[in-house]
């Protein structure tokens, strides 16, 4: 049996497909089309774990393509599971791009859900966001309502709501992941290789890198276009203070 990563080349799913190839015995198949995500990230899993990935470079749109791979895989090593992680992710962007981003998240979902009941893969595993919530001045858990302000939320949303409404009339299982802040770096990097996971931009985003690059002197100054809580703040803070 082998599992189906989606969006495996970015931050969050390439640190989940190695935790599976870690701790399981099973082959994954990486379908990703860089647009934001990193090849190197394939070849370090690749490195790491030998004759256990296959990457296809495609977009989630290109359903014949995937369809015609799935028809021969499931001859052979068949699909277990899709964990889908593919997706575009700028709040801001989507408010000036919600029509791609309905395309390119609500609709690749769709059709991902559709290959899943033609091929009959009964398990599915979706990265949401916890922007399904909204703007909330209470506690959240996974009963609360949702209420997303941008179009970045919405599609996330809509997203669940497929996933959901095709598990009550099909064998089809899902499992949906909210997330809030996500860090965090892999122990098992060595920087003096080129196989390591992680944020490769030459311009920082992820708080924590930011905070560790002002550590070592490669950052004057930082700061943010987007707002950022007291929270995120005294956190870098007291890495750059150790």
């Amino acid at each position: 049996m082998a599992l189906l990563f989606t969006g495996a080349c970015g931050y969050i799913g390439s640190h989940t497909a190695r935790a599976f190839l870690e701790n399981t015995t099973e082959n994954i198949v990486i379908v990703d089309d860089l647009s934001t995500g990193f090849l190197e990230h394939v070849k370090t899993l690749e490195h790491y774990y030998p004759n256990r990935v296959m990457f296809i470079q495609a977009n989630l749109n290109e359903t014949h393509k995937l369809d015609a791979f799935l028809d021969k895989q499931q001859l052979k090593d068949p699909i277990e599971a899709i964990l889908h992680f593919g997706a575009k992710i700028s709040v801001e962007e989507s408010t000036h791009l919600p029509l791609e981003y309905y395309t390119n998240n609500t609709l690749n979902t769709l059709e991902l859900v559709k290959l899943c009941l033609k091929h009959h893969i009964k398990r599915f595993i979706f990265s949401s966001t916890a922007v399904v919530y909204g703007e909330s001045h209470s506690s959240l858990n996974e009963e609360s309502p949702l209420n997303p302000i941008n179009p970045y939320g919405a599609s996330k949303m809509m997203s669940e709501r497929i996933l959901l409404d095709a598990s009550k009339v099909a064998d089809f299982n899902c499992v949906i992941l909210r997330y809030f802040n996500v860090a965090g770096a892999c122990m098992h990097n060595d920087y003096s290789t080129p196989y390591t996971l992680g944020q490769r931009t030459l311009n920082a985003t992820h708080l924590i890198k930011i905070a560790c690059e002002c550590a070592v002197g490669k950052r004057k100054k930082w700061g943010f276009l987007a707002p950022i809580t007291l929270q995120e703040m005294a956190h870098a803070l007291g890495i750059i203070s150790m």
